[in-house]
Order: C-alpha cells, then structure tokens, then sequence
C-alpha cells in the first residue's frame, strides 16, 4: 500500500492571537504539528505501507514552522518522505489537492490531516480507516452547540439535511439526532481510483470549494467516521482548555499506575 499524506498547515489563524503560528501551539511537552506528523510515522509502523510521502503546505509564519520541522525531522525529509509545498498565495484545501495531483496520483490512496486539530490515539483512528474496505471516509464530529449557532460557525458546519452522509459508526444514532454536522476535522482518506484520478486531473476541478469535493465522494459512495474525542484550536481559550485536559488524563493515569 502506498499513502499520499497532505498536512494542512498554511492556515491565517487570525482567532488564536499569538506570536507562533497555530501548528505549533503547545500540548504539554509537544506541538500540534509533532503530534500529526508522530501519529503517522506511529501508523506506518503498525499498518502494510509500504511507501508514503507526508506534504505539509506552509503559508503564515511559513519560516517558522519549516525551521521546527527540519530541526526535528531532519531524518525523514532526509530519507524523501517529507517535503513542504509553499504557499505565496493561500490555496485552501482543494487548491492545495490539485497543485500536488500530479503527485498524488502516483499513490493508492490520499489521507488529510488539519495541523490544527487533536485527536486522541490517532494513529488508531488512521489504522482504522486504511484496514476498511472503503474507497472514501470522512472523519466528522457533531458540535454540541445548537442550530441557533449556525451564523458563527465556520463554512464546514452544515445542516443534517443539506448533507447526507452514510457511516459506519457505532455511534451513527447519534448523527441521527443531530441538527448540525461539524466536518472540520480536515481528515479524510480517498483511495485513488480511475474515478477520483479523472476527477483530479478535470481542468474545473480548481474550481470547486471543499462543500463540492463533499458532494462529489458522497455521489460516490462516502463513508463517515465518528470522532468523539476531537479539538479544535481556534483560540487560545480552546488550546489552555486542550492542555488542561491532557494534564488531567496524564495525571489520572499516573494515579491508576501508582
């Protein structure tokens, strides 16, 4: 199995209101960015891949995180299997996806990762995605805010009943009762087939916003995985309340160790 790893991190983060660039906010001993980047290296370990390329596109504070990461990756970029794509002009996701398509299509299947998310053990959530037999999964979480909310969410909260998403969750009665689906996990995983390589190389496909690239997988046959441990860094409230809690969870283990 070969894997096409892309790593948003060109993002603005203008919510955050700090002088780093929000893949490196801290989590305890670590940074956002270390710890997607670790949660691959953790599944390549586990899993049959056999060869894989992680991209992480840079935009803000570009210099910034190239130094973090070639300071402390220096052997993977080494090795080939890392590389940065910069951004003079930010992409956005799909802008990202079609200028490293004609890379992309040299792999089995796509993974996406957000540097500004944190889920628990991922790298079991990534086995998990790679071991079904699904050509297209979406992870997806479900905000707990009310529909009243809408108006202040970013544009990957959508409506229930404008976005129709088969899962294989065993919490799927959840989204059932659900107003709002929150698709920010920025995660996905896309097998490469004839189908999706016609699609990358359509000359509109630059075209589309992230919404469309949705409803296109869904057309053919999107699966969603519920993630109920998810965190958002939007702000530096949202990133002491993530460190809060990790300090809690080490702490509580250490006790039960004891």
């Amino acid at each position: 199995m070969d894997v096409f790893f892309i790593i948003f991190s060109a993002g603005l983060g203008t919510r955050l209101k700090t002088n780093f660039p929000k893949p490196l906010s801290t989590l305890l001993n670590s940074t956002l960015i270390d710890y997607n980047i670790n949660s691959i290296i953790k599944l390549t370990q586990l899993s049959k891949i056999k060869n894989f390329i992680i991209y992480i596109n840079l935009h803000k504070s570009a210099d910034k995180i190239y130094k973090h990461i070639t300071q402390n990756y220096h052997w993977l970029i080494h090795k080939g299997r890392l590389k940065f794509l910069f951004e003079h002009k930010l992409l956005g996701h799909i802008g990202t996806i079609n200028k490293l398509k004609y890379h992309i299509l040299r792999y089995n299947k796509l993974i996406t990762l957000n540097s500004d998310t944190f889920i628990p053990d991922f790298h079991t959530v990534l086995l998990n995605l790679i071991n079904h037999p699904y050509d297209y999964i979406l992870l997806y979480k479900i905000p707990t805010k009310s529909i009243e909310d809408l108006q202040t969410k970013t544009i990957t909260h959508f409506l229930i009943d404008n976005l129709k998403v088969t899962g294989f969750t065993k919490n799927f009665e959840e989204l059932n009762k659900a107003e709002l689906i929150n698709l920010y996990t920025g995660s996905m995983l896309i097998n490469i087939d004839r189908e999706l390589s016609l699609t990358l190389l359509d000359k509109k496909f630059n075209e589309l916003n992230f919404l469309d690239f949705i409803k296109i997988l869904i057309n053919k046959g999107l699966y969603s995985y519920f993630i109920s441990n998810f965190y958002e860094v939007t702000t530096i409230k949202d990133l002491l309340k993530l460190n809060v809690t990790l300090l809690c969870k080490s702490f509580c283990k250490i006790l039960l160790d004891l």
